[in-house]
């Protein structure tokens, strides 16, 4: 079941598991990295450590090696930045657009994980308690609604007062990178974040050209 291996890999319950690439590499998970739910790889921004090198990309997972060919990602660009297949069954290597084979890693899911796979895999609902939430009398719901509020904007000052200190409370770029970041709509956020540091706006107001003309 592919979507529980995800929810292995997402919270690493492989305790106690030397991990090792199929051609006998050992792997450290640093970072299972960002959970994607739309289009692409299955994973963002995963860290991993193959031998003594850090690689950081994306990370594919299926339950079958070969899956990786029957979905034709072997042609797709997209998936040349994976770092990382995780499957079940390892039946196949898998390679990149110019052939390059990519690490394969084979994990088994515990039995005690999958014998809870249907209450595990219905925890990964956006709001677990959504049918229970019907019982609260209104006063209570409405008093966590406004501390979970409360803590969201905390965490967001937070995020622009490390920012601040980052960038020598210099405002005006601190603006620049969280303004850049919402565009990327919450999927791109640390994409845009990205771009918005690799591109300081101090450069792009060097080529702004006079008001008038």
């Amino acid at each position: 079941m592919e979507r529980l291996l995800h929810y292995v890999w997402k919270y690493r319950l492989y305790p106690g598991i030397t991990l090792t690439t199929t051609d006998g590499k050992p792997v450290t998970i640093l970072d299972p990295g960002i959970h994607n739910t739309h289009a692409g790889p299955d994973f963002f921004n995963a860290k991993v450590k193959i031998e003594e090198t850090v690689w950081v990309g994306d990370v594919e997972i299926h339950t079958k090696a070969s899956d990786w060919h029957h979905h034709k990602h072997s042609l797709d660009k997209r998936y040349d930045s994976i770092i990382l297949h995780v499957v079940e069954i390892d039946d196949r290597q898998i390679t990149r657009i110019n052939g390059e084979s990519i690490p394969q890693l084979v994990i088994e899911i515990p039995e005690e994980v999958r014998r809870s796979a249907e209450w595990l895999v219905s925890r990964e609902t956006s709001v677990p308690c959504l049918n229970q939430l019907r019982s609260f009398e209104s006063v209570h719901l409405y008093t966590w609604l406004d501390a979970l509020l409360g803590e969201r904007l905390q965490r967001k000052i937070g995020d622009i007062f490390r920012l601040l200190e980052e960038y020598q409370h210099d405002w005006n770029e601190v603006f620049y990178i969280i303004l850049t970041r919402n565009f990327g709509l919450g999927v791109n956020s640390d994409a845009f974040e990205w771009l918005a540091r690799s591109l300081p706006l101090k450069y792009i107001r060097k080529q702004r050209g006079p008001l008038h003309r």
